[in-house]
């Protein structure tokens, strides 16, 4: 299974992002808990 450059700058965008909102989510955890609670 190989993947072309394409392929791997969509999944490391994809992996950034997964990432990224989850340091966000442990830092500001309360406050999406919160917006969870209200939506």
């Amino acid at each position: 299974m190989c993947f072309t450059t394409a392929d791997r700058l969509t999944i490391g965008i994809m992996l950034g992002y997964i990432v990224s909102g989850l340091i966000i989510l442990r830092h500001q955890f309360p406050a999406a808990l919160l917006a969870t609670v209200l939506y």
